[in-house]
């Protein structure tokens, strides 16, 4: 029984993951903070009426994680953001299919 092409292709070049993998990262960093900075801008006087009595933006503060989970352990989300981030790197590593990194 002979290997399949898919077993026995070779990993992605390091440094072509990296890089796609990197400036996706930066991608939905940069849209993060945008968006973040503009509803500071926009949103500090008070809610913004979207679509009359359907959809109303309002500016709130989350200390915690989704839903306000664990208020207060922002050591602990960042312990957890790291240790996924190195996974991920990892992981990127062992790739032999680019369209995963998308």
């Amino acid at each position: 029984m002979t290997p399949s092409a898919e077993t026995t292709r070779p990993p992605i070049a390091g440094g072509a993951v990296y890089l796609r993998l990197l400036s996706t990262a930066g991608t939905v960093l940069a849209l993060d903070q945008i968006t973040k900075q503009a509803a500071l801008e926009r949103l500090t006087q008070g809610p913004v009426e979207v679509v009359s009595g359907a959809l109303t933006l309002r500016l709130t503060f989350n200390s915690g994680g989704a839903f306000g989970v664990l208020q207060g352990l922002s050591g602990l989300f960042l312990i957890f953001t790291l240790v996924v981030a190195v996974a991920i790197l990892l992981w990127a590593r062992t790739v032999t299919d680019s369209r995963w990194l998308v």
